[in-house]
C-alpha cells in the first residue's frame, strides 16, 4: 500500500488541491514550494519543502533520508505569448531538465509510481474527429509548452521502459475551480453576477471542463488502484460536455 506522497508545486493550483485531498486520505505528504507560500496547507499529515525544480541539488535533498513511494509532478513552466530566449531557457530547465532529474532521482530512491500532469496542448495541431481525441490520437502541438509536454511525456515513458518505476500521465485541459480566481468559467460568472454580456469565444463547439476536485478523485483512485502496467497516459476531464 502507498503511504508516502512527494508532490512537486504543491502550492500550485493542481498541486494544492492534492495536498489537500490525499492528506485527508491518510497518506504523508512532503510537498514543495518555490516562491509563493499563499497556499500552503496546514495538516499533521504534510510537510512543506522549499525547492526549484531547476536547481538539481535541492532535488537531490528531497530524497535524503525520506522514502517515498509515490511521486507527482504537477510543476510546469507556461508562457501565453511567443516566446523569448530567457523563457525557452526556462522551458527546458523546468519542464524538461528538472523533470528527468526528478524521474533519476526517483529510479535511484526506488519510488514505485510517478504521476506527471501534462496537457491536452499536446493535441494542439492534431486532426480528430467530431467525437473529439483520445490518447489514441497523434500529437501534433502547436506551441513550445506543448513540444516540451510531450518530450516530458516521453522521458517518463523510456525511464519508465528502462527501469522498474511505473509511470502515468495525466493530459489536462485549463483547470477550474473555487480556488481559481481567473479563466473563462470565473469570467463567465463574475459577468453573470454584474450583469454583462457574456462572450463565448466558439459558440459552436463541445468542450469537457476539468475541476479541481475531478483531478484529486483521479489520482486518488489511481492510487487505490496500483497501477500494473509499466506506463500509461489518460486524458482527464469532467463528465459533463458543454456547449
Amino acid at each position: 500500500m502507498y503511504k508516502n506522497i512527494l508532490i512537486l508545486g504543491g502550492n500550485g493550483l493542481v498541486g494544492s488541491c492534492l495536498v489537500k485531498s490525499l492528506s485527508e486520505l491518510n497518506y504523508q505528504i512532503t510537498a514543495t514550494y518555490n516562491n509563493n507560500d499563499n497556499r500552503l496547507f496546514e495538516s499533521k499529515k504534510v510537510t512543506y519543502k522549499k525547492c526549484n525544480i531547476e536547481k538539481k541539488q535541492m532535488i537531490n535533498n528531497l530524497f535524503l533520508n525520506k522514502k517515498f513511494d509515490v511521486v507527482i509532478n504537477t510543476i510546469s513552466d507556461f508562457e501565453n505569448n511567443i516566446p523569448k530566449k530567457n523563457s525557452i531557457e526556462k522551458f527546458i530547465k523546468v519542464n524538461i531538465v528538472g523533470h528527468q532529474n526528478l524521474i533519476e532521482n526517483s529510479i535511484n530512491n526506488k519510488v514505485s509510481l510517478f504521476i506527471y500532469f501534462s496537457s491536452i496542448s499536446v493535441y494542439e495541431e492534431s486532426i480528430f474527429s467530431k467525437s473529439g481525441f483520445s490518447e489514441e490520437s497523434s500529437c501534433y502541438p502547436k506551441s513550445l509548452y506543448g513540444a516540451s509536454k510531450i518530450y516530458a511525456e516521453k522521458l517518463l515513458k523510456i525511464n519508465c521502459l528502462n527501469s522498474k518505476l511505473k509511470g502515468i500521465t495525466l493530459r489536462i485541459s485549463g483547470v477550474h475551480g473555487p480556488e481559481r480566481n481567473s479563466g473563462v468559467i470565473n469570467k463567465m460568472f463574475n459577468d453573470a453576477i454584474e450583469f454583462n454580456r457574456i462572450f463565448v469565444a466558439e459558440p459552436k463547439s463541445k468542450f469537457k471542463l476539468t475541476f479541481t476536485e475531478d483531478l484529486t478523485l483521479a489520482v486518488g483512485k489511481i492510487l487505490e488502484a496500483k497501477p500494473k502496467e509499466t506506463y500509461e497516459v489518460y486524458n482527464l476531464a469532467g463528465d459533463d460536455t458543454f456547449t
